[in-house]
C-alpha cells in the first residue's frame, strides 16, 4: 500500500466523523490539489478542535459529526482564545516550551482555513455563505523568531547570488 493511499484511507475514515460543511471543506482541497498529507494533517486538527468543542460545553452533542454551523459561527473569541490556550499548554508539556510554536501554528491555520472556508467559498441554495461571522479573523498566529543570521543561511542556499566571471 502506497504512503498516500494509507493517507485516503483515514482521511476518508476520519470524514465519517465529520460534519458535511468539514468534508465539503475537505472535497474542496482535492480540487486544488492540496497534497493527501496536507488535507489528513487538516482532518487531525479538525477533529482535536471539534472534540475540544464539545468537551468543554461549547457544544453539547453526542458526537462531533452533529455540531452545527451555527455553533461553528458563535463561537466567542475567548472560546477560540481557550482552544489555543489549551493546545499550547499541552504542546508545551509534551514538546518542551520554545519547540512547539511550529506544532501551534499548523494547529491555528488549519482552524482559520476552515473558518475562512465556510465564511468565503461556500454557496447555500440562496448563494449566500454558510457562515458570515469569521472568529478566526480574532486569533493571530505567532511568527517563529529567528535570528537574522539564521535566517540568512537558511536562504543562502536557496540564492543565485551574481559571481563574477572568471577571466580567459
Amino acid at each position: 500500500m502506497s504512503e498516500n493511499h494509507g493517507y485516503r484511507y483515514n482521511v476518508n475514515k476520519l470524514m465519517l466523523e465529520f460534519p458535511y460543511y468539514v468534508n465539503e471543506f475537505i472535497h474542496s482541497k482535492d480540487t486544488v490539489p492540496l497534497s493527501i498529507a496536507s488535507i489528513y494533517s487538516y482532518c487531525l486538527e479538525f477533529r482535536k478542535y471539534l472534540k475540544w468543542m464539545n468537551e468543554n460545553n461549547i457544544t453539547n452533542h453526542a458526537n462531533i459529526k452533529e455540531i452545527t454551523l451555527k455553533e461553528m459561527e458563535n463561537v466567542t473569541k475567548r472560546e477560540l482564545e481557550a482552544f489555543v490556550l489549551h493546545e499550547r499548554l499541552r504542546l508545551e508539556s509534551k514538546c518542551g516550551s520554545n519547540t512547539h510554536t511550529s506544532a501551534l501554528n499548523r494547529t491555528i491555520a488549519a482552524i482559520k482555513s476552515l473558518y475562512n472556508y465556510l465564511c468565503e467559498q461556500t454557496e447555500d441554495e440562496d448563494g449566500n455563505t454558510y457562515m458570515t461571522r469569521n472568529v478566526s479573523r480574532l486569533i493571530h498566529i505567532r511568527k517563529k523568531s529567528e535570528t537574522l543570521h539564521y535566517r540568512a543561511a537558511q536562504l543562502e542556499g536557496k540564492l543565485f547570488l551574481e559571481m563574477k566571471p572568471k577571466p580567459f
